[in-house]
């Protein structure tokens, strides 16, 4: 009695599958090679930005507002270190257009480094976002310095809206033990 896998192999259809078997092995070998990502990235290249920029006239989006050509352009070819792309930031964007009264961000940071390397769109969708607010040339009302606050210094009310003790057990065993 021969096994499902040794009729499969002796019939007419071995040559396919074998082919088929060595085909997949090859295709994957390439598509997992570090080479192939550096033949895609040089393939890329040999198109006009474009060719490549995505149709965001129904997009209701910051980053929809703050991609234009140009900036697409500049940014489309450069890298993060930890190899983020400007069409993985602007990917969300993309496929979500938005709720026509609800304006979204439409963009990710993939890293820390993104908001470097891509300042030229993260900048205008910050600002758009936070009703003006440029973090490179504005500060903050609000010192967020841990090592700047005081014990003993009483909360300011204008910053204040609510304060809740909570004490646990641990809490609570710890305070006795101490005494």
């Amino acid at each position: 009695m021969a096994s499902s896998f040794t009729r499969l192999i002796s019939g007419r259809n071995s040559a396919v599958l074998l082919a088929s078997l060595g085909v997949g092995t090859i295709a994957s070998g390439y598509l997992l090679s570090e080479n192939s990502s550096l033949v895609a990235d040089a393939k890329n290249k040999l198109y006009p930005p474009s060719a490549d920029y995505p149709d965001l006239r129904k997009h209701n989006n910051c980053m929809a507002s703050a991609l234009t050509p140009a900036v697409y352009g500049r940014l489309r070819d450069k890298v993060t270190p930890n190899n983020w792309t400007l069409d993985q930031c602007i990917q969300t964007g993309v496929d979500n257009p938005g709720h026509p009264f609800i304006k979204t961000v439409g963009c990710v940071a993939g890293d820390e480094e993104s908001y470097e390397v891509f300042a030229d769109l993260f900048d205008p969708v910050i600002i758009d976002r936070h009703n003006g607010y440029d973090p490179r040339t504005m500060k903050h009302p609000t010192d967020l310095d841990a090592s700047k606050v005081r014990p003993g210094k009483h909360l300011r009310s204008r910053s204040t809206v609510s304060l809740r003790t909570v004490l646990t057990s641990d809490h609570f065993s710890e305070l006795n033990s101490s005494r």
